[in-house]
């Protein structure tokens, strides 16, 4: 499992992982990941997760709407999960 926090530089990078274009080698699976200009073609776990944490003004703000509609959006609120004297 990857958990992505404050790392908005290279969520771009993301759009294969999230597009799930794997190239299947034997039994394992590889993806090619775009930084910048460089390419490196990665291997991937089969039980492979992916989780971006980011406020929900900033997503609908700054992320690219391609991005967006790629993520399976889930919303936290800390009041639903903590009391008030925590």
């Amino acid at each position: 499992m990857v958990v992505l926090l404050n790392l908005q530089h290279i969520y771009e990078s993301l759009y294969d992982a999230l597009n799930q274009y794997y190239i299947y080698f034997g039994d394992q699976k590889y993806e090619d990941l775009g930084l910048c200009t460089h390419h490196v073609k990665c291997q991937v776990h089969l039980d492979f997760h992916l989780l971006v944490i980011k406020e929900k003004n900033m997503v609908y703000n700054q992320f690219p709407m391609p991005l967006i509609n790629q993520l399976e959006k889930k919303y936290l609120d800390l009041s639903s999960v903590l009391q008030g004297w925590q």
